[in-house]
């Protein structure tokens, strides 16, 4: 019998053997049982009351940026320019060349003279 054909043999009996230990075919496994537990009952959940939330104030009319946006037009709020592409890094590339060409000869037969 080879060591896979052993090694599955051996999983399959396992698996069998706690399935069994766990579902209460094998004698004497009460032992090793635990008891479900019964859950508390959860306290009441209280109903929670707060005040009524009051609505804002209205900014005053000489108030500064009252009337304006958040931040005024001011170049230290502006936005952040749009990225520039990077420039393009040229790299050098090897090219070999082999130290001699072999040299094809053909040879064509001539017709006779």
């Amino acid at each position: 019998m080879s060591a896979p054909v052993r090694f599955l043999l051996v999983a399959v009996a396992g698996w069998a053997l706690f399935r069994g230990a766990t579902a209460g075919m094998l004698p004497g496994v009460e032992a090793f049982a635990i008891e479900p537990a019964e859950a508390a009952p959860a306290p009441p959940v209280v109903p929670t009351e707060f005040p009524p939330i009051s609505p804002p104030a209205v900014a005053a009319p000489g108030y500064a940026y009252a009337d304006a946006a958040y931040y005024p037009n001011d170049p230290r709020y502006s936005a952040y320019p749009a990225y520039a592409p990077p420039m393009p890094r040229y790299v050098p590339v090897p090219i070999y060349y082999a130290a001699y060409a072999p040299i094809r000869s053909v040879s064509v037969p001539l017709p006779p003279p």
